[in-house]
């Protein structure tokens, strides 16, 4: 069962709308997962991209209400200090530049970690992960710190990371594509068989 949530966009509606959103939609799967023919003790979420930020949110929000995260090339740290901003900033699709207009738009105090996922203080309580990164991405060193700091936090954290490809290569007819398609797919059935009360 796929649920998609559709949340507010930015500039319009500035942050908090779209992590609240996001939060009442997990809200309203669970309460509904019975009605639906699901287990709301396996309930995932996941996102790419501005997605993906969302996702993490959520799942700092209510850890106890989710299994798992699953979180394609999320943008976790609006600060953007990271060696892979500077060296795939331009020149490889989604550039560094898009990424400040797009934090500039969201709103929100950058160093918040509902903005900013990166920055919390504790992620103990963060269910098992799977990041999904491209190599050629302004956000890839994002990911990678995140990993770290969840494996040191104790929680359970696989990193995927496709060489030779940029940001936003999932939705395309590419092989690493397909593959990580695949993986993440193998990924979220070993994830369902996890349940959190």
């Amino acid at each position: 069962m796929v649920v998609s949530a559709d949340y507010r966009l930015a500039p319009e509606h500035p942050w908090p709308a779209a992590p609240d959103d996001a939060l009442n939609v997990l809200l309203w799967a669970r309460a509904r997962a019975p009605a639906l023919g699901c287990d709301p003790g396996r309930v995932v979420v996941a996102g790419d991209s501005s997605g993906g930020n969302l996702a993490s949110v959520t799942a700092l929000r209510a850890p106890e209400l989710v299994a798992g995260q699953l979180l394609v090339y999320p943008p976790l740290d609006a600060a953007m200090a990271t060696e892979s901003a500077a060296a795939y900033g331009e020149g490889h699709f989604h550039t560094a530049a898009h990424m400040a207009w797009y934090w500039e738009q969201y709103g929100g105090d950058p160093a918040h970690p509902h903005v900013s996922p990166l920055r919390a203080p504790d992620l103990s309580a963060l269910p098992r992960t799977l990041l999904v990164l491209a190599d050629c991405d302004p956000l890839r060193d994002e990911g990678l710190a995140y990993a770290r700091r969840l494996g040191a936090a104790g929680v359970e954290c696989a990193v995927h990371l496709y060489p030779g490809v940029f940001h936003g290569f999932l939705g395309l007819p590419l092989p690493a594509g397909r593959a990580a398609l695949a993986a993440a797919a193998d990924w979220l059935r070993a994830t369902a068989r996890v349940r959190r009360a």
